[in-house]
C-alpha cells in the first residue's frame, strides 16, 4: 500500500488476479472481494497508512472509496 497525494494504491500480482476474478456488478462477488482484502491484510495496511472512511483506493484500474 502506497499513498500518493490523497489516493491509496494497492499493488501486487495477487491484487491484479483478485481484481480480474471479481464481477463488480454482482453483490456476492463484491462481498468476496472485500473478504479477501480483509483476509490478506489489505484493510489493515490501508488503515496503517492512514486511510479513513471515504478515502480513494486504487487497485489495478479499479478505484473505489475505502469502507471498513
Amino acid at each position: 500500500v502506497e499513498k500518493e497525494s490523497d489516493v491509496y494504491y494497492v499493488r501486487g500480482k495477487s491484487m491484479d488476479r483478485l481484481i480480474a476474478s471479481v464481477n463488480f456488478d454482482n453483490e456476492e462477488s463484491m462481498n468476496y472481494f472485500h473478504r479477501m482484502l480483509r483476509r490478506w491484510g489489505v484493510i489493515d495496511a490501508l488503515r496503517a497508512e492512514g486511510a479513513q472512511e471515504g478515502d480513494s483506493v486504487v487497485i489495478e484500474k479499479m478505484e473505489f472509496d475505502f469502507v471498513e
